[in-house]
């Protein structure tokens, strides 16, 4: 299978697009679509070492209000400040960048530019080289998770059955208390 990747944050056209399966966040319940849960989406703050040598590593939650956060117009700052025991109304002390997807809020997190919030099954190879450094044990939700999801009529077609099922064994694989 030839597989073509895209990241955007609109939903796909799926016909006007020439797309044939997505993987969207939100409550997989999409009318017309089929759906199958990979994983939660859960989110923390990470930064990388260059940063946190030059800007020191934030010694609590609250601290992280004077550090320079990536896009912190991001609804899911104020989720995480309160997962992490910070009320709100929040009061960021330092310039920051908007950014549309959290593939560039982590690539300008390893530039050393911020602190980031990234789902963490995303960046496990980053984490694990130390590229990326979570900053507290804290994670949070949205209430939402990540979906694959492709037209209820494309269910049989060949590649869509191929990809879903090589998907959810990846998904499978990363779930804690799975087994390889």
């Amino acid at each position: 299978l030839a597989v073509r990747i895209e990241i955007s944050p609109r939903f796909t056209d799926f016909a006007g697009d020439g797309i044939d399966v997505a993987i969207r966040s939100g409550r997989g319940d999409w009318p017309g679509l089929a759906c199958h849960r990979l994983f939660d989406q859960v989110f923390t703050p990470v930064a990388s070492p260059a940063y946190l040598a030059r800007e020191g590593r934030p010694a609590s939650p609250a601290a992280l209000l004077d550090h320079v956060l990536i896009d912190p117009t991001d609804d899911w700052w104020g989720i995480w400040f309160r997962a992490a025991g910070v009320a709100a109304p929040l009061k960021i002390a330092r310039p920051s960048v908007a950014v549309d997807t959290q593939q560039m809020a982590a690539s300008l997190a390893m530039a050393g530019h911020g602190v980031a919030l990234v789902t963490p099954r995303f960046e496990t190879d980053c984490l694990a080289s130390g590229k990326l450094v979570p900053l507290f044990d804290v994670t949070a939700q949205a209430g939402s998770s990540y979906y694959l999801a492709y037209p209820e009529e494309n269910r049989n077609l060949r590649k869509v059955k191929l990809f879903r099922d090589w998907m959810l064994a990846e998904a499978a694989d990363g779930e804690p208390g799975a087994t390889a």
